[in-house]
């Protein structure tokens, strides 16, 4: 392989390297807005979750300071008339509204207790929740960190690798280095690639016989005739 071959696959790794580090530099804020959309999840979780418990507290005391009270004051009322009704039939009527709302207050009773025991279980899913969010919280902490370092790790190889690519760059004849950095835009970064059993290993079609040919011989620069990329020989090939 000619120096300026050698010189193009040094920078073809290099470049690609720099392709990935810049990628997961301009992918790193993602995941943080993923960790940042988690924590604001989670607290709308528990927003809608602590109305709902409030709403079925008040509930609860509704049931317990207005209707089972009126019901009971409305049952000592009638006690009181007992001791003053003037006969059996006035005494008889009296005590069945009595009964009735003797019934009554156990069903509200029951109705209570029975909120009362949702309310704990609701009070369960808050506590879950705000774990949840400390979860959710603590996550995103640790990935800010997490990207912050792999950020500064990030940027101090970029630019070893870009001093390292002038460097090279600098050594590559002209009527290699433009294609190359022409085809490393028009082809996803990959301008150089090798030739093994007469296929390109860019595009995985088969050579002419012309450009293997010319791969064993020529002097300069040769392209895939099939994806235009620069072709250099497999070492199993040469």
């Amino acid at each position: 392989m000619n120096k300026d071959l050698e010189l193009l696959r040094q920078l073809q790794e290099i470049d690609t390297r720099l392709r990935k580090i810049r990628k997961e530099r301009e992918e790193a804020p993602g995941r943080i807005e993923s960790a940042r959309t988690l924590v604001e999840r989670r607290t709308t979780e528990i927003e809608k979750t602590e109305k709902e418990t409030e709403k079925f507290h008040s509930q609860i005391e509704v049931q317990q300071n207005l209707d089972l009270k009126g019901k009971e004051e409305a049952k000592a009322k009638l006690l009181v008339q007992l001791n003053t009704v003037k006969t059996n039939k006035e005494y008889a009527a009296i005590q069945n509204e009595v009964a009735g709302i003797d019934a009554d207050i156990s069903k509200l009773e029951d109705q209570i207790l029975d909120m009362m025991t949702e309310a704990e279980s609701r009070e369960g899913e808050l506590e879950k929740a705000r774990k949840r969010l400390d979860e959710a919280n603590a996550k995103l902490t640790q990935t800010e960190k997490e990207i912050a370092e792999e950020i500064e790790r990030c940027e101090a190889e970029e630019a070893g690798l870009t001093a390292r690519r002038d460097e090279i760059r600098s050594q590559v004849q002209r009527e290699y280095l433009e294609p190359y950095e022409r085809l490393l835009h028009r082809r996803d970064g990959v301008a150089l690639v090798s030739s093994k059993n007469e296929v390109c290993q860019g595009c995985f079609m088969n050579l002419t016989p012309q450009t293997s040919a010319s791969l064993l011989t020529s002097d300069k620069p040769v392209f895939c005739n099939s994806c235009g990329r620069m072709l250099y020989l497999d070492e199993d090939d040469e």
